[in-house]
């Protein structure tokens, strides 16, 4: 018959500078770097925006949008909110985004503007022999002269 060692029980018992070490306390959500830069940043018709926000404190955070354009989408990941939009024509203007990052010990606003702009097209001058005076036009992407 084999004998068989005792069980060991080992006690272990952390200590940090002035006393005894305490679990890891739960942090509130905060957006780790600010929001996009410049502070209204130029987007033109049919141009992606692509933006991260991310975020730090006791999981589970979630990202959500209070306030965003019309197309806009925000979804939380494991590391912040990913935000995506494709503004259209009729979007001219700015826009104002305002994200919460949010858990269950407190939050934190992040908001920045978007200006959505036509874009101009050039149209070289044309030289039409017979006509001196011909002149260059500016069209921009709704079709304007």
């Amino acid at each position: 018959m084999k004998r068989r060692d005792p069980a060991f029980l080992v006690l272990v018992t952390a200590f940090a500078v002035g006393g005894l070490a305490t679990p890891a306390e739960a942090v509130p959500a905060t957006f780790t770097k600010p929001g996009p830069s410049p502070l209204v940043q130029v987007l033109h018709p049919g141009e992606t925006f692509q933006f991260i926000a991310y975020t730090d404190g006791t999981a589970p955070i979630t990202v959500t949008a209070l306030e965003k354009p019309a197309g806009m989408t925000v979804t939380s990941t494991a590391y912040g909110g990913q935000v995506l939009w494709t503004p259209t024509a009729s979007q001219l203007g700015v826009h104002t985004v305002h994200l919460r990052a949010q858990n269950a010990e407190g939050g934190a606003d992040m908001v920045f503007r978007l200006a959505v702009e036509p874009v101009f097209f050039q149209i070289q001058e044309l030289l039409v022999p017979g006509f001196p005076e011909s002149q260059a036009l500016g069209i921009n992407d709704q079709g304007h002269v």
